[in-house]
């Protein structure tokens, strides 16, 4: 880098002189001034994979127009300068490369946007510096071409989206056909970075379909419901599988969609009488809970229990189905040798293992009785103290199911930044606050000593990016033109007084 030129600064004072001694008329030097509307930029927290732009002000504050030759990123990799900032072809190469700013004031700046796109591949912090090059006559810092530079901070963070969706399955029950029938399907955010939803689409039965208009956006600990609707075309059994176009790189494949299945189904469509049967199950008359598989046959003209006879005699100490269990030892349905006290209870609208509850002990039933299945959500089917809904403890345990142990407490690192409470970070909300950080020009203590926006001797970022200018002549008005001795003179000790620190300056690296 090089200070200002001694050459181009002592032309300059030539042609101010000339033209203080042409006339009587007003003489002024214009000053050029651009500026940053910030010192730091702070893009925030975005999705792995995805972009955002953020707007750079510049801002002409003084009586010159200011020319903008150049912008650079520190990281073009992760922070991209847009080129809609330049309007001049400076080399008629039919591309804009520069940008003419008309001049402007303290109380009524000129402005120009410059736009940077952001984009983290990767999880993690993201910083750099924007180096702003123009003929603005106040910078101290210049380059070897008398150029004045301005720099500012730029910062993100990338995060890997994280979401949450139940149930797994959505079961329509039993729907006639033709019908308009809706379920929700609950979306969380179990992340920091914004997740977006594109589409919905299903495979299988077209009957089928997401209800929802897209995009949906879901912000940090945000949860929103989506609509899936069914027209069933017949009464027979239909299925199909919604998928959801989601940023989370994890998120389900496929989201269970069933309707007029009694076999798959919980719904308490399938057991009108609620006798624990099931029409698909066996139960040969869903309007009497005391007709049903598990039913010792009496006397009394009817199948009490749906073998297909009436009335016969029954042993009830006999093992008919060769399960090991007979009528008088347990068994709830002799003539399925696959239930019985011994039976394995699996997704099947059965009472498997003769406990009187059906389908217990699987994904889809509630055991721990908290309002939650599995495949609604409960990460921990056996406490009802741990479920989505619940509040977080500082225990040791994920209390709300959200992937987190602890989270909103002192021993867990809430903003991510590699500093929990514990470890000494002053602001755990913040991403760009913790001990021995950059101190940045933002208004907040980055480093946790206990300032803000200090600067480091020999720091070459952050804070000391605060722009070092000059005090220019400006507006320099004779009374009485080149006759007046006394306003020539203090013409030329107010110039005098600028090219002196000038010629002082040594060039620096």
């Amino acid at each position: 880098m090089l200070t200002r030129s001694p050459f181009s600064f002592t032309s300059g004072l030539v042609t101010l002189l000339t033209l203080g001694c042409a006339s009587d008329n007003e003489i002024s030097v214009q000053r050029k001034e651009l500026r940053t509307d910030e010192y730091t930029y702070d893009v925030g927290v975005i999705a792995v994979g995805e972009r955002e732009t953020i707007a750079v002000t510049l801002q002409s504050v003084a009586p010159g127009n200011v020319k903008v030759s150049s912008i650079t990123s520190s990281d073009p990799d992760h922070f991209v300068i847009l080129p809609s900032w330049a309007d001049v072809d400076s080399d008629d190469d039919g591309v804009a490369d520069e940008l003419m700013m008309q001049r402007g004031s303290e109380s009524d700046p000129t402005q120009e946007i410059v736009e940077v796109n952001f984009r983290p591949d990767e999880e993690g912090l993201f910083r750099a510096q924007l180096t702003i090059l123009s003929d603005d006559s106040t910078t101290k810092e210049r380059t070897e071409d008398d150029l004045g530079i301005i720099r500012v901070a730029i910062r993100g963070v990338g995060r890997t989206p994280c979401a949450d969706v139940y149930p797994k399955i959505l079961d329509y029950g039993k729907r006639p056909a033709g019908g308009y029938f809706s379920e929700n399907l609950t979306i969380r955010n179990c992340g920091v970075a914004p997740l977006t939803i594109s589409s919905f689409q299903v495979d299988g039965a077209s009957s089928f379909y997401g209800a929802s208009a897209t995009p949906i956006y879901i912000y940090e600990e945000e949860s929103t419901d989506a609509e899936v609707a069914w027209i069933p075309s017949s009464a027979n059994p239909e299925s199909a599988s919604l998928r959801v176009t989601i940023n989370d790189p994890d998120f389900p494949e496929g989201i269970e969609l069933i309707g007029n299945s009694c076999q798959d189904s919980k719904h308490e469509d399938w057991d009108v009488d609620e006798d624990g049967w099931r029409s698909c199950a066996g139960d040969c008359d869903d309007n009497d809970a005391n007709i049903n598989p598990s039913m010792a046959e009496v006397s009394n003209n009817r199948d009490d229990n749906c073998n297909g006879d009436i009335d016969e005699e029954q042993d009830t100490s006999l093992d008919v189905d060769g399960d090991g269990y007979a009528l008088d030892s347990g068994d709830c349905a002799e003539g399925n040798p696959d239930v019985s006290p011994d039976g394995i209870e699996v997704i099947n609208g059965i009472d498997d293992d003769c406990d009187g509850i059906i389908d217990n002990n699987t994904e889809r039933f509630d055991d721990d009785e908290d309002g939650l299945t599995e495949l609604e959500g409960d990460c921990d089917d056996t406490t009802p103290e741990i479920h989505p809904s619940r509040e977080e403890l500082d225990n040791g345990v994920d209390d709300n199911c959200n992937g987190f142990v602890d989270e909103g407490f002192d021993s867990f690192d809430d903003d991510r930044d590699g500093y929990s409470e514990a470890d000494g970070d002053c602001d755990d909300n913040n991403p760009w606050v913790w001990p021995s950080n950059i101190e940045d020009c933002d208004g907040i203590d980055n480093d946790c000593d206990g300032e803000i926006d200090e600067v480091e001797e020999g720091q070459n970022d952050g804070c000391s990016f605060v722009v070092e200018r000059e005090e220019t002549l400006v507006d320099v008005v004779p009374d009485s033109g080149c006759s007046s001795a006394a306003a020539s003179s203090s013409l030329w000790i107010t110039l005098l007084g600028l090219v002196l620190p000038w010629s002082r300056r040594q060039r620096v690296d």
